[in-house]
């Protein structure tokens, strides 16, 4: 365990990101994030998005303006106030987080 290590990680990651609200390294190239909802996926189901697909994602929780956290079904519907919480290896995490950015740009 090496605090200094991890935090300065987090710290980094997040100075890197606009959008990543928390990350949390689980091995050296697999990480879970946090971030809000983007404009591009608003109105969106996951089954619509299809982000194991096409990024090599995994949504495991979104967390609700209301501060609800649930496992969403491939059904759930994404709003503007919902934070998606992310694991996957860290070089699709950073993709994804990237075509994210230029979709808000637009």
């Amino acid at each position: 365990i090496q605090p200094d290590l991890d935090m300065a990680r987090r710290l980094g990651r997040s100075l890197l990101s606009r959008s990543l609200l928390d990350f949390i390294a689980v091995t050296e190239e697999f990480s879970i994030i946090e971030l809000p909802v983007s404009r591009g996926l608003v109105g969106k189901t996951l089954a619509e998005l299809k982000l194991r697909e096409r990024f090599s994602i995994n949504v495991a929780l979104i967390q609700s303006h209301s501060g609800r956290i649930s496992v969403p079904e491939a059904h759930f519907q994404l709003r503007d106030d919902d934070v998606l919480i992310v694991l996957g290896r860290d070089s699709d995490l950073q993709n994804f987080e990237e075509i994210l950015g230029r979709e808000d740009a637009r």
